[in-house]
């Protein structure tokens, strides 16, 4: 064989990158040298750049740089922008996203702790710091209720002393970095993320110039895939490509910093659950539709000339490999298929839980709005309905409240005035003739058909629904109507349902306000003979007068209440906020002042050993010359309002249908069985429960059947569990348990063991009897999480490898 055969058949085998000089390209960064670009350094390093026949040169951002001119100019080939690309887009820029790096957004707004419950409402009328571009955190403060009158914003690049030193109340921030140096300087901060109010936008995203995809798409996609290995590896193995950063590209930062960084940004990346690069079409979508709220968009463009398609070049030289690629193209969409799908059902999982989060936090600020005692009637309805379409934008409700000898009195928010006078025309006929207030509303003829006309929305075929709104008593004091265009599933008529309830309960405690308003103007004009207490003390809190009514409120008579002293009349507690009253009324009354006006909810004794509790009212007494003498008081029993109290506090912190803790009492029981746990060095364990074949129970039996199930089931756990152990629904068909002070991990098996076999026992409803089962995942602490979204993520994973297991071995 010649030579010369030899160095033919030798070039025909060697690479063809190998063969040929690497082609240089540039990436443009969105920001200064750091973890946040680790995937771009693991593939120079890993070598991937120039297996694919590329010198890639990673160039670092300057204040002020635009990295889409960058890209758009031709100086750089490649760069790192946020999800605003899609603005660029919209506005006709010639830009390709060609990648999604991280799959959420890192963006979050931080304020310092300063001992307060986090609560956004806190920024009104205070300064705000916005990095440009972050247009999701402005999103978020509008769906936060906080609007641009409310806040002064001022845009920034990165400002913590700005935060620290009192020049802002907020800032933005990446969760991935600026938390975690507030963290090493021991400084406490409250972090709000724009993904609990639903806004999920995309973070870091690879894109070029479509004239170049247009161009040369081999180059492109073969940059696209060795930056996506990069990331692969940089995800797995951090420490190897931060020491070679620290060489190359020295950020500053120290290797602690860095390593921090890494696993902050694991939950945002999603390396173990989406595969690197993951684009998807409706999430693009959805953030389309939040920038249209914002203003930033008049119409959603077309997105395929937008997003990243591969293209798949055939080489007809090379018949043999051609075949043989096309069986591995063939297996590898086979397995992107199963990939997609399951991603598909994470995203529908992960949707549906954002979902119920979303309506939680609704609910929540429906009950604080009902709490409000300031809050008029028509106010407070209102609002309610604003809150219900703000969680459901699709909903259009009305609400027709019964007015006796009147008509219905109508409360909309977005019913136009022809629609308000066409609802007002039929409800006219209605007779005031039946027994029962408020089932006159449902006899109104044709009220869901031909639908009214809504703001933006004619009048046409619109599917209906009506819920009497039936609280605690007898009557049903009107009618709850709501339209929207979608056939009304199972979880609008729970979500609906559930309005409904709270509206009415709303409803009672107005009217119970109401009658206790005029209850008050009637015992105005009683003294010994009034319900409510009356009484003097001097000015060394000496009783000297109370009235007779002190015996049915307190049980002591009037004479055994005139020989206490407000130390006996009174709790500890109540007593020092009176002596601190005293103080500052005599203080204003010698310096001239009036006595100032006290009213407060005071706990006193009780002489059957418990206590009550009363709204007290004072003012002062004077003598002839004008001195200042003594104290007169109204006490006013308040057992029954903080009844009503303590049950809206119940509805906030328990599941509706079950009566189990929601998520928000069970996260704060682990939250301090955790520091308990950690103070003492104890273990527990957390268990997430899935029920397996719920859905054929309410698709065979109905909605009904399915709550009636639900209702087994949690009873049948709360017999299970100990007293010391904690059962929540978290929604849905999904329970979790929570095992505090394990003196054992093998308790954990033993408890998930008896879990299982008392949900396997048939379970007999009204309708039939039924068989389901459960997949359980658990987490211990500290063995696999160290905090509470930690171990409820590992036993959600293990819970559904559980389930994934169990459809794999039918």
């Amino acid at each position: 064989m010649s030579s010369r055969f030899c160095w033919a058949l030798l070039l025909l085998c060697w690479p063809a990158e190998l063969l040929f000089a690497a082609e240089k390209v540039r990436l443009q960064l969105k920001w200064q040298h750091g973890f946040q670009f680790a995937g771009y350094y693991a593939a120079q390093q890993q070598g991937y750049y120039a297996e694919a026949g590329l010198k890639v040169e990673l160039v670092a951002a300057t204040p002020k740089l635009q990295v889409v001119d960058e890209v758009l100019s031709g100086r750089a080939q490649f760069g790192v922008g946020t999800s605003a690309l899609l603005l660029d887009y919209a506005k006709g820029r010639d830009v390709r996203l060609i990648a999604n790096i991280f799959q959420h957004s890192a963006l979050v707004l931080l304020t310092k702790a300063n001992g307060v419950v986090p609560d956004l409402q806190l920024l009104r009328g205070q300064k705000i710091l916005l990095e440009t571009g972050a247009d999701e955190l402005r999103a978020y403060l509008s769906r936060e209720g906080l609007t641009g009158q409310d806040y002064l914003l001022i845009e920034h690049e990165t400002s913590i002393p700005d935060l620290l030193n009192g020049e802002a109340a907020a800032i933005s921030a990446y969760s991935t970095y600026e938390p975690l140096i507030l963290q090493q300087a021991g400084i406490a901060y409250h972090q709000f993320s724009p993904r609990s109010a639903g806004i999920d936008f995309y973070g870091d995203n690879l894109f070029t110039s479509n004239k170049l995809w247009l161009k040369n798409p081999k180059l492109v996609e073969k940059f696209r895939a060795a930056s996506l290995r990069g990331w692969s590896y940089a995800m797995q193995h951090p420490a190897e490509v931060i020491a070679y950063m620290q060489q190359h590209y020295p950020s500053g930062s120290s290797t602690a910093l860095l390593l921090a960084e890494a696993a902050a940004m694991q939950p945002l990346l999603q390396t173990d659950l989406i595969a690197p690069g993951y684009i998807n079409p409706d999430r693009w979508l959805h953030i389309a539709e939040v920038y249209q709220q914002q203003g930033l968009l008049s119409l959603v463009p077309d997105l395929d000339n937008f997003l990243f398609q591969a293209s798949t070049p055939i080489d007809l030289t090379w018949v043999l490999i051609a075949l043989l690629v096309l069986l591995g193209l063939l297996l590898a969409l086979a397995l992107l298929a199963y990939i997609t799908q399951v991603n598909r059902r994470l995203h529908q999982l992960l949707a549906q839980k954002r979902q119920q989060q979303s309506w939680q936090h609704i609910r929540s600020q429906i009950l604080q709005q009902m709490l409000r005692d300031e809050t008029a009637p028509n106010e407070l309805m209102t609002t309610v309905l604003q809150l219900l379409q703000q969680f459901r934008p699709s909903y259009h409700p009305i609400l027709l409240l019964d007015r006796p000898k009147d008509l219905p009195q109508i409360i909309h928010v977005d019913l136009c005035a022809a629609g308000w006078a066409e609802i007002q025309r039929r409800i006219e006929i209605f007779g005031d003739d039946c027994d029962t207030p408020g089932l006159n509303l449902l006899r109104v003829p044709q009220l869901g058909k031909p639908s009214p006309a809504f703001t933006d929305v004619p009048a046409g075929q619109l599917q209906f629904c009506a819920f009497p709104l039936q609280g605690d008593c007898s009557q049903i004091p009107g009618v709850l109507l709501v339209w929207q265009a979608a056939t009304f599933t199972a979880q609008d008529f729970d979500v609906l349902s559930d309005v409904g309830s709270m509206v009415a309960i709303a409803l009672e405690r107005q009217r119970d306000r109401e009658a206790l308003r005029q209850s008050e103007a009637r015992h105005r004009l009683l003294t010994d003979n009034a319900s409510d207490v009356i009484w003097t003390m001097d000015l060394s809190g000496n009783i000297t007068y109370v009235s007779p009514s002190v015996e049915r409120h307190r049980g002591f008579t009037a004479e055994e209440a005139m020989r206490q002293h407000v130390t006996e009349a009174l709790t500890p507690e109540s007593a020092e906020l009176v002596f601190n009253q005293m103080r500052q009324a005599r203080a204003a009354v010698e310096a001239g002042l009036a006595y100032p006006e006290f009213v407060a909810d005071l706990e006193q004794p009780h002489k059957n050993g418990g206590t009550v509790w009363s709204e007290v009212k004072t003012a002062g007494i004077y003598n002839e010359a004008g001195e200042f003498i003594a104290i007169v008081g109204v006490a006013r029993d308040l057992t029954e309002r903080r009844k009503t109290e303590q049950q809206m506090r119940y509805m906030a912190q328990h599941d509706s249908l079950t009566s189990l803790p929601n998520r928000a009492l069970f996260m704060d029981r682990l939250q301090q069985a955790l520091t308990y746990c950690s103070r003492h060095q104890r273990q527990l364990a957390v268990l997430l429960l899935d029920l397996n074949k719920f859905k054929p129970v309410n698709d065979e039996y109905g909605h009904a059947a399915g709550d009636e199930l639900l209702k087994a089931i949690a009873e049948r756990l709360r017999k299970l569990l100990r007293a010391s152990d904690t059962v929540a629904r978290l929604g849905g068909d999904e329970f979790v348990v929570l095992l505090p002070q394990l003196e054992s991990p093998q308790e954990v098996s033993q408890v998930s063991s008896k879990i299982t076999q008392a949900l396997a026992e048939p379970f007999a409803l009204s309708m039939a009897t039924v068989l389901i089962g459960c997949s359980i995942g658990q987490a211990l602490f500290p063995d696999d999480g160290s905090d509470a979204d930690q171990l409820i993520r590992i036993a959600d994973e293990r819970m559904y490898q559980q389930k994934q297991l169990r459809h794999a071995g039918r």
